[in-house]
Parts: structure tokens; sequence; C-alpha cells
């Protein structure tokens, strides 16, 4: 996952609000010492926390982003430790007192794999603690980028983004050109998102143990025709 995508991701999230993100993740982790950055990819989200103070450790499913994670966190001279770790298949790390999830990595978890991965992640907490995580929302999956075409055209990459929808989950495949020389090279990946309706997400989350309230992405109460859901839940 992400092997060709992992080099140009941060370049291409430049329209996603970090800030306002950092600062609600702030809040809401007010208190709290340690925790996962969990899905972490290039680890924007685990630098600015652990420049907040928090004692953070980030992991991802792909050994190519923690790479630029890693070289992120250096280039800052902060101590992070980073490590892979599939969302679906957590198994047994360190209690801790936090744990986030920064875009849309939840949408990769299997919808049958949901209330299990939600206990996992229960279980890790210190009694108190607090998991932030947001998805893609149904709205947007099945309305916006399901079976639509994407595209962008820049001086070092050219890439197409196909997606097909099919019942809970849409098919991304990706065609990246990169500029190599006088001629590019192409590449080609392929993702799987799924779909996750807001009351399975509360009703897994409730079955795990947590208290949840609902955001959207602008840290608002979330509605159904919002793009993001954004979930915070309390042990």
């Amino acid at each position: 996952m992400y092997e060709i995508l992992s080099k140009y991701y941060d370049g291409l999230m430049t329209d996603f609000d970090y800030d306002a993100y950092e600062a609600f993740l702030a809040g809401k982790l007010t208190g709290l010492t340690d925790g996962y950055d969990m899905a972490c990819g290039s680890g924007e989200m685990t630098v600015r926390l652990k420049k907040r103070g928090f004692d953070v450790a980030g992991c991802d499913v792909s050994p190519e982003m923690l790479e630029k994670a890693v070289g992120k966190a250096r280039r800052q001279r902060l101590n992070i430790p980073f490590f892979v770790c599939d969302l679906n298949n957590i198994g047994t790390i360190k209690k801790r007192d936090f744990a986030t999830a920064v875009c849309d990595g939840f949408n990769y978890v299997r919808p049958n794999n949901l209330s299990k991965v939600f206990s996992t992640i229960y279980a890790l907490l210190n009694d108190g603690g607090v998991f932030v995580f947001d998805i893609s929302s149904e709205h947007k999956l099945k309305h916006v980028l399901g079976n639509n075409l994407f595209f962008e055209d820049n001086e070092n990459l050219t890439y197409f983004w196909q997606n097909s929808l099919k019942g809970d989950k849409v098919k991304m495949e990706l065609t990246f050109f990169e500029k190599q020389g006088d001629s590019y090279k192409r590449s080609d990946e392929t993702e799987t998102q799924y779909v996750h309706k807001a009351s399975e997400i509360a009703a897994a989350l409730k079955g795990a143990g947590f208290k949840t309230e609902f955001f959207n992405e602008k840290f608002k109460k979330f509605n159904e025709s919002d793009n993001r859901l954004v979930a915070v839940a309390k042990k």
C-alpha cells in the first residue's frame, strides 16, 4: 500500500486542514500524557502531537509511509518511535492514554472486523483514555468518490484515480506517471476503502465499551450529508 503514493502524499494533502485538526485533538487530549498515532502515514500529525508535548508513537501498515515519517521526525530532531501495524490486526502493544487515527485510516478496516478492532483499542487504553479517529463518511464514499475519476497534472507527476463502488466498498485504482528525465515512468496501485455507516460505528464503539461523540470535518455536530465523520470515544 502507498508504495508510490508515499513519495507525493504530503504534496497532495495541501488542502487538508492539519492546523484545525491539531487544535481539535489538543483540546480532546487535555490531561493525557502518552498515546499512539495509528495509520500515521507520513507522520504529519504524529510530529505535531510530539511538538505539543505528548509522548507519542506512530504506526502504519505501509513501510514506505513510515520511512517518510521517520525522516520527517529526524529532520526536526524529534525522538518518535515508529512501527509497522495493521489496523485490521493490531496485536498486543503497551497500554497508553490515547489513540488517534487521522485521515481515513479506518476506511481500510473491513466491516466484519470493526467491532474486534474497537475492542482491541479499548483494551490498550488506560482508564479514562481517549480514542479519536475519522472516516470518509458513507455520503462521501458513495456520492463523491464512488464511480468517479479524478486526476492531477503536475510538473513531475501526473496521476489518474479511478473509483468503482460495489456495495459497501470502493475500489481505487491509481495510475502514476512520474517524470524521469525526458520520459515518464508508469506505476499502478490499487486500494480498497470500506463504507462504514455512522450507526454501525456508533454501535461497534458502544459494544466495545466507549462513550462517543461525533463531529464533522469542521468539528461541528455530524450530519449524514457531511463528508467526514470524526469520532471522539472515551473509555
